[in-house]
């Protein structure tokens, strides 16, 4: 969802709480969830009305004929 010049892939509901979640995906995708793109999120977050109470995170890792393996850090940012 486009958010002024912001981004926030995915909002859902955990338990009645309203999520904030980005999803980063590759063979080091926490490298990518940087203090610039939680800013960047959090700035989405805000134009919200309500706004997100949480922001998640989750990660699709996708090493080289490895398995893909898929991960839900809750609060992550």
């Amino acid at each position: 969802m486009r958010v002024g010049r912001g981004e926030i892939d995915l909002i859902i509901r955990d338990h009645g709480v309203v999520v904030a979640v980005e999803v980063k995906t590759g063979a080091t995708p926490m490298d990518q969830f940087t203090d610039d793109k939680i800013a960047v999120v959090r700035a989405a977050m805000r134009r919200l009305q309500p706004p997100p109470r949480r922001l998640d995170l989750v990660t699709v890792t996708t090493p080289r004929g490895g398995r893909v393996t898929v991960r839900w850090y809750r609060g992550a940012g």
